[in-house]
């Protein structure tokens, strides 16, 4: 039924250049509101599926840009796309959750997983409060052997 809709929507824009122009304007004007507001790129074909769009074609009027937003937030595709972002940016803060998830993969999966979320580094940052914490972690390292003492530099950012 679904499909019905588009098809139906297809064939009155395809009779009507004045509602496929204007239904076009409207994916140029979502595409760029998505890219700004939400950091996605959204294929225009996709499109078709915001009802406020559709609807703004065929009657004449403004594009409704907030409903069709909440539209597009809730597409299966526009979903999954928010949700690694959020899941990449918990794994980047340090979330024991997330990042216990991903460890439990195996190392050329977690790898894999990591690039795909955008993570160069699944080591956690420790936060620095003053100037002197990195002189203080310089000089414990020093102390320990040269490979602990490069794992530790880089687990807390300095490496």
């Amino acid at each position: 039924m679904t499909n019905d809709r588009f098809e139906n929507f297809r064939s009155i824009a395809a009779a009507d250049p004045d509602v496929q122009a204007r239904f076009d304007e409207g994916i140029t004007a979502l595409a760029e509101q998505a890219a700004k507001l939400l950091d996605i790129n959204m294929d225009p074909a996709d499109l078709i599926q915001i009802d406020a769009l559709r609807l703004a074609a065929v009657v004449g009027n403004e594009i409704d840009m907030d409903r069709a937003l909440v539209e597009l937030q809730r597409l299966d595709q526009v979903k999954g796309l928010i949700d690694e972002r959020e899941r990449a940016e918990k794994i980047k803060m340090g979330d024991e959750d997330e990042v216990a998830k991903l460890s439990k993969l195996p190392r050329h999966l977690r790898m894999a997983r990591a690039r795909d979320l955008g993570i160069n580094d699944l080591a956690p940052k420790s936060e620095h409060s003053s100037v002197a914490d990195p002189a203080t972690l310089y000089q414990q390292a020093m102390k320990m052997r040269p490979a602990d003492r490069v794992s530790f530099l880089r687990k807390h950012g300095l490496a």
